[in-house]
């Protein structure tokens, strides 16, 4: 009888699938979830995430510094002012330039990411 290889990717992962996957460890998928930046389902008493969530993701928080809980309340705060302000595109494809509130600088909306 022949075996049949599996090489079909999982559409759901757990907690350390998804840190594999964005390269990062699992406190910090903890942390993404609690301050919402990442969606997650309840399976029992685990967590698991879609692997288009986790694209989803790293699209949404690119550029950001994600380094730790402080610098995610930094960035959810930049975010939403730049929502608010009407300096993130949302998908459109628009490119506005946007003033960083700390430094009063213009940036385009291409260099996002502080320092960058």
């Amino acid at each position: 009888m022949e075996t049949i290889k599996n090489d079909l990717k999982p559409e759901y992962v757990f907690q350390e699938g998804a840190a594999e996957y964005l390269n990062t460890t699992c406190r910090k998928i903890a942390l993404f979830r609690k301050h919402k930046l990442l969606k997650a389902g309840k399976l029992g008493k685990n967590y698991v995430y879609k692997l288009s969530w986790l694209d989803e993701f790293m699209e949404a928080w690119a550029g950001y510094d994600l380094s730790n809980e402080s610098k995610i309340i930094s960035a959810i705060a930049e975010r939403e002012w730049r929502m608010k302000h009407g300096y993130c595109d949302n998908g459109t494809g628009a490119k506005k330039a946007w003033r960083d509130p700390g430094t009063d600088q213009h940036h385009s909306r291409g260099s996002a990411a502080k320092g960058a």
